[in-house]
Protein backbone atom coordinates (compact mmCIF):
# COMPACT_ATOMS: atom_id res chain seq x y z
CA UNK A 1 0.00 0.00 0.00
CA UNK A 2 3.24 2.33 0.70
CA UNK A 3 4.37 2.21 -2.87
CA UNK A 4 1.26 2.90 -4.49
CA UNK A 5 0.99 5.80 -2.27
CA UNK A 6 4.56 6.75 -3.55
CA UNK A 7 3.54 5.72 -6.81
CA UNK A 8 0.45 8.17 -7.04
CA UNK A 9 3.37 10.66 -5.63
CA UNK A 10 5.48 10.22 -8.26
CA UNK A 11 2.67 10.31 -11.22
CA UNK A 12 1.27 13.23 -9.80
CA UNK A 13 4.39 15.55 -9.68
CA UNK A 14 5.06 14.36 -12.87
CA UNK A 15 1.48 15.31 -13.54
CA UNK A 16 1.76 18.95 -12.52
CA UNK A 17 5.38 18.97 -14.50
CA UNK A 18 4.02 18.00 -17.13
CA UNK A 19 6.81 15.63 -18.17
CA UNK A 20 4.20 12.37 -18.94
CA UNK A 21 3.19 11.88 -22.67
CA UNK A 22 -0.27 11.09 -23.41
CA UNK A 23 0.07 7.58 -23.58
CA UNK A 24 2.59 7.78 -20.55
CA UNK A 25 -0.19 9.26 -18.72
CA UNK A 26 -3.15 7.26 -19.57
CA UNK A 27 -0.82 3.86 -18.93
CA UNK A 28 -0.21 5.93 -15.50
CA UNK A 29 -3.91 6.11 -14.37
CA UNK A 30 -4.34 2.28 -15.61
CA UNK A 31 -1.95 1.23 -13.08
CA UNK A 32 -3.26 2.87 -10.52
CA UNK A 33 -7.13 1.93 -10.52
CA UNK A 34 -7.27 -0.86 -8.05
CA UNK A 35 -10.56 -2.04 -6.77
CA UNK A 36 -11.43 -3.90 -3.62
CA UNK A 37 -13.67 -7.33 -4.36
CA UNK A 38 -16.22 -7.30 -1.69
CA UNK A 39 -16.12 -10.68 0.36
CA UNK A 40 -19.42 -11.88 1.69
CA UNK A 41 -19.70 -15.24 3.84
CA UNK A 42 -17.52 -16.59 6.66
CA UNK A 43 -14.43 -19.12 6.53
CA UNK A 44 -15.03 -21.89 9.61
CA UNK A 45 -11.46 -22.41 9.84
CA UNK A 46 -9.89 -22.58 13.53
CA UNK A 47 -7.64 -19.63 12.28
CA UNK A 48 -10.34 -16.63 12.10
CA UNK A 49 -9.82 -14.48 15.41
CA UNK A 50 -12.03 -11.73 14.50
CA UNK A 51 -15.51 -11.16 12.56
CA UNK A 52 -13.40 -8.53 10.22
CA UNK A 53 -12.58 -11.02 7.15
CA UNK A 54 -8.70 -12.65 7.26
CA UNK A 55 -8.58 -12.34 3.28
CA UNK A 56 -8.35 -9.12 1.05
CA UNK A 57 -8.88 -9.19 -2.67
CA UNK A 58 -8.11 -6.34 -4.62
CA UNK A 59 -8.61 -6.30 -8.61
CA UNK A 60 -6.33 -4.36 -11.05
CA UNK A 61 -6.48 -4.21 -14.73
CA UNK A 62 -5.00 -7.45 -14.87
CA UNK A 63 -4.65 -9.70 -12.10
CA UNK A 64 -6.96 -10.15 -8.91
CA UNK A 65 -4.46 -10.16 -5.62
CA UNK A 66 -5.95 -12.27 -2.34
CA UNK A 67 -4.34 -11.17 0.16
CA UNK A 68 -4.04 -13.47 3.23
CA UNK A 69 -4.59 -11.69 6.80
CA UNK A 70 -4.42 -14.41 8.86
CA UNK A 71 -2.96 -18.28 8.25
CA UNK A 72 -5.84 -20.09 7.56
CA UNK A 73 -4.25 -23.20 6.13
CA UNK A 74 -5.19 -24.67 3.05
CA UNK A 75 -8.19 -22.96 0.55
CA UNK A 76 -9.42 -23.90 -2.73
CA UNK A 77 -9.91 -20.57 -5.22
CA UNK A 78 -12.06 -20.68 -7.71
CA UNK A 79 -13.06 -17.91 -10.48
CA UNK A 80 -16.26 -18.58 -12.24
CA UNK A 81 -17.88 -16.85 -15.22
CA UNK A 82 -21.40 -15.79 -15.16
CA UNK A 83 -22.76 -19.01 -16.98
CA UNK A 84 -20.63 -20.43 -13.51
CA UNK A 85 -18.77 -22.60 -15.17
CA UNK A 86 -15.09 -22.61 -13.72
CA UNK A 87 -12.14 -20.91 -16.06
CA UNK A 88 -9.78 -20.75 -12.63
CA UNK A 89 -9.41 -23.24 -9.64
CA UNK A 90 -5.91 -23.68 -7.72
CA UNK A 91 -5.12 -24.84 -3.59
CA UNK A 92 -3.03 -22.23 -1.69
CA UNK A 93 -1.91 -22.83 1.50
CA UNK A 94 -2.81 -18.80 3.19
CA UNK A 95 -0.62 -18.06 5.70
CA UNK A 96 -0.47 -14.36 7.46
CA UNK A 97 1.10 -12.05 5.13
CA UNK A 98 0.89 -14.01 1.85
CA UNK A 99 -0.86 -13.01 -0.92
CA UNK A 100 -1.60 -15.19 -4.13
CA UNK A 101 -1.70 -13.32 -7.73
CA UNK A 102 -4.22 -14.54 -10.13
CA UNK A 103 -3.74 -13.40 -14.07
CA UNK A 104 -6.59 -11.81 -15.65
CA UNK A 105 -5.15 -10.77 -18.49
CA UNK A 106 -6.59 -12.96 -21.14
CA UNK A 107 -10.16 -13.39 -19.97
CA UNK A 108 -13.27 -12.65 -21.29
CA UNK A 109 -15.13 -9.65 -20.51
CA UNK A 110 -18.23 -9.78 -18.16
CA UNK A 111 -19.04 -10.17 -14.33
CA UNK A 112 -17.16 -13.51 -12.52
CA UNK A 113 -17.61 -14.67 -9.17
CA UNK A 114 -14.14 -15.18 -6.91
CA UNK A 115 -14.79 -18.00 -4.25
CA UNK A 116 -12.70 -18.76 -1.41
CA UNK A 117 -13.24 -22.22 0.41
CA UNK A 118 -11.80 -23.85 3.06
CA UNK A 119 -11.94 -27.84 3.73
CA UNK A 120 -14.99 -27.20 6.71
CA UNK A 121 -17.21 -25.84 4.36
CA UNK A 122 -16.90 -21.75 4.60
CA UNK A 123 -16.86 -20.33 2.14
CA UNK A 124 -15.86 -16.37 1.18
CA UNK A 125 -17.77 -15.49 -2.33
CA UNK A 126 -17.40 -11.92 -4.33
CA UNK A 127 -18.13 -10.35 -7.76
CA UNK A 128 -16.02 -8.92 -10.19
CA UNK A 129 -16.20 -7.46 -13.99
CA UNK A 130 -13.46 -7.33 -16.25
CA UNK A 131 -13.95 -5.11 -19.17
Amino acid sequence: MIMKRILLIMVCILFAAGTLHRPAKALAMKLLTVQQVDLKGKLKKPGTKSEAQPVEVFQSEYDLQVNFLETLGELEIEALNAEEQSVFQTTVNATAGGKFIINTRNWKQGAYILRITDDEGGYLEGYFVIN
